[in-house]
């Protein structure tokens, strides 16, 4: 697989991209072509694939060369989306406890989680909190695991990205979710979380 074809794999695995065309090559992208279903804004999917690209490939995209069309969302999957909550993070040396707080079809869901408190660990505590909080949601149509969180800057805005693999319907998939940080970074790890599965779990 080449860089282009990368790239174009990785875009796709945002929640809420249908269809990705990149025109181009390495040395110049022309234009990022992309379908969406309506699950986000198109703003919010051009800032994903700023993110996405830069995260995991460390290439800032330029996004006025970014094309988005949007489909049709159908009703249901406003409806089944799980939504983030609250989360409680507790420190104590050197571990880091998290409680995480999701719903899904009315029903609130808690997971508590506790790992290390290293730089990197306590993040990847946060995302396994909210993975725990998905798995009971989703009563075992799938099962989640962490490869990778990472946080990064751009443009002046700090944001979150997390590469997560999905098993469940004799498959595994790799899913991609970023989210913005806006007052807490906790916080935006379970929603960067979320970002990646909601796609998979309205199926």
């Amino acid at each position: 697989m080449d860089t282009i074809e990368l790239w174009s794999d990785s875009i796709k695995k945002i929640s809420g991209v249908k269809y990705v065309k990149i025109k181009g090559d390495i040395e110049h992208i022309e234009a990022i072509h992309i379908v969406i279903n309506g699950i986000k804004s198109p703003k919010q999917i051009v800032r994903d694939v700023e993110a996405v690209l830069l995260a995991m490939f460390d290439y800032q995209v330029d996004h006025r060369i970014i094309s988005v069309a949007q489909l049709e969302l159908e009703e249901v999957q406003t409806i089944m989306r799980i939504k983030y909550e609250g989360i409680n993070v507790k420190m104590d040396d050197p571990y880091i406890e998290c409680d995480v707080q999701l719903s899904h079809n009315g029903q609130v869901f808690t997971h508590t989680e506790r790992g290390i408190r290293t730089p990197l660990n306590r993040y990847i505590t946060i995302a396994k909190g909210a993975v725990g909080c998905i798995e009971k949601a989703v009563q075992g149509k799938y099962f989640l695991d962490i490869i990778d969180v990472q946080l990064h800057q751009s443009k002046g805005i700090e944001f979150v990205c997390i590469v997560i693999q999905m098993i469940g319907n004799k498959q595994d998939d790799t899913l991609i979710g970023t989210a913005i940080i806006k007052d807490d970074s906790y916080e935006a790890v379970v929603k960067a979380t979320l970002d990646a599965i909601n796609r998979r779990i309205l199926t």
